[in-house]
C-alpha cells in the first residue's frame, strides 16, 4: 500500500497523479485549502483519495504547517509514503519519528532546493536541515536534473 501526503491538490499535479496511480497504485491524502496564491484542482480525483482535514497553517509563513497523518497510518498501514518534501510541513516530522514503529518507507517529493537561494549546506542552516532529510529518505523524487 502506498500513501501519498500533500498539502493540496494542485490543478497542475492532478495529471500527474493520475498517471501515476495507472501505473502504480496510491491512495492520495490531501487538504482541501492550501496557502494565499495557490492553484487548487477543482476536480477530485478520480482514484483513491481523501480530503484531509485542511492543511493547518501557522503564524505567517504559508507552507508552515502539519496534517493529520495518524488516522491514515493507523487505517492503512501503508508500505512507503510518499510526502511533498518542505522543512516546514510538521507533519513530514512525524512521519519521519513514526517510520520506525509502523516500518513503512519514505519517498520524497522535491525540487531538492530553494530555487529562489540555492543550495548550500555550508552556508545556510536550512540547507543543512534539507541535507539530512534527503539522506534520512529511503527515496527520493526530484523536479529536474538542477535537484539531483
Amino acid at each position: 500500500m502506498i500513501l501519498i501526503f500533500q498539502r493540496i491538490l494542485s490543478h497542475y499535479r492532478a495529471p500527474v497523479f493520475k498517471e501515476l496511480n495507472k501505473r502504480i497504485g496510491f491512495t492520495l491524502f490531501y487538504g482541501k485549502r492550501g496557502p494565499r496564491g495557490t492553484f487548487i484542482s477543482q476536480a477530485s480525483p478520480d482514484f483513491p483519495h481523501y480530503c484531509l482535514q485542511d492543511f493547518y497553517p501557522i503564524k505567517q509563513i504559508d507552507t508552515l504547517g502539519i496534517q493529520d497523518v495518524m488516522t491514515p497510518l493507523a487505517k492503512f498501514k501503508p508500505d512507503i509514503i510518499i510526502i511533498e518534501f518542505a522543512l516546514w510541513i510538521l507533519s513530514n516530522w512525524i512521519l519521519l519519528f513514526l517510520r520506525p514503529f509502523f516500518r513503512y518507507k519514505i519517498i520524497l517529493w522535491s525540487h531538492g532546493y530553494n530555487r529562489k537561494n540555492g543550495f548550500d549546506p555550508k552556508k545556510s542552516l536550512v540547507d543543512r536541515m534539507r541535507l539530512w532529510w534527503l539522506n534520512k529518505a529511503d527515496a527520493v523524487i526530484l523536479y529536474g536534473q538542477k535537484g539531483k
